[in-house]
């Protein structure tokens, strides 16, 4: 355990809590495993002069903080979750600088807001490089150039759809199974129109970039750390992810007639 400071806190402990748990739920909205969470919130509640306790559920997390004058709990819920490395990489390093500068609250928060605040990748480009990457592994498989094309196409359509849905405020499991519909059934014309020499590998490799990677390993992860209920929790809804994946592929081939035999 890291030491904490001797000296006053710099910052009154309300404000602190409040700042800790924004950076925690900063990490998991971003795909942060439950360890990395802990440790980082560790480090900067030591900078600041505090020793906390945090409990972890998928939807929220509990905050005990406490020194030799003041004992505070609060909880936050995640609201949601995703993906975003740039900002674990930079709450990481902060956490450092925090706790081997002794950087004032004010600081850290100024920070922690712009990493908030960085923006993200701009949607067009997103799809122009995730329709490259599922095209490139239909080539790993060995589809010729047509069926590239294909998969790249049908990989444009399920990431529109999905973006489209998720601004619309659909349910998570709903936006998935609609963006595995939309690339199975664009895929499918091909099979169906004989473009290319394997067209049925473009209705494989469509639909790879809904595959919840994150989740799946972080739920590893966090069993391995003890964190349990989070590991659990993380697990079953990478299973639900996987299930909505396939029943939107199944639903688009039934209605296309490929899905028999």
């Amino acid at each position: 355990m890291l030491p904490i400071t001797e000296t006053e806190p710099f910052a009154p402990p309300r404000e602190t809590a409040n700042l800790l748990l924004d950076i925690a739920i900063l990490q998991l909205r971003c795909g942060a495993h439950t360890e990395r969470v802990n440790r980082n919130v560790k480090r900067f509640a030591h900078a600041l002069g505090y020793e906390p306790e945090l409990f972890f559920s998928f939807s929220g997390v509990t905050l005990t903080l406490q020194n030799q004058q003041h004992t505070i709990t609060l909880f936050r819920r995640v609201e949601t979750h995703g993906i975003k490395l740039s900002v674990l990489v930079g709450v990481s390093r902060l956490s450092w600088r925090a706790l081997e500068e002794r950087l004032s609250i004010d600081e850290i928060r100024e920070e922690v807001y712009r990493l908030k605040e960085s923006p993200a990748y701009p949607f067009p480009l997103i799809v122009v490089l995730v329709s490259l990457a599922c095209a490139s592994l239909a080539r790993l498989f060995g589809a010729d150039a047509l069926v590239m094309v294909t998969t790249a196409v049908a990989t444009m359509a399920a990431l529109v759809t999905r973006q489209t849905l998720q601004q619309w405020g659909f349910n998570i499991f709903l936006v998935i199974a609609c963006s595995a519909f939309t690339a199975v059934a664009i895929s499918g014309l091909g099979v169906h129109l004989e473009i290319g020499k394997s067209p049925h590998l473009a209705i494989a490799t469509s639909v790879l970039f809904l595959v919840p990677g994150a989740p799946l390993i972080n739920a590893v992860i966090d069993q391995i750390n003890g964190h349990i209920l989070v590991g659990v929790a993380r697990g079953i809804m990478g299973t639900v992810i996987a299930f909505a994946i396939a029943l939107g592929m199944l639903v688009a081939l039934n209605m296309q007639g490929l899905g028999q035999p």
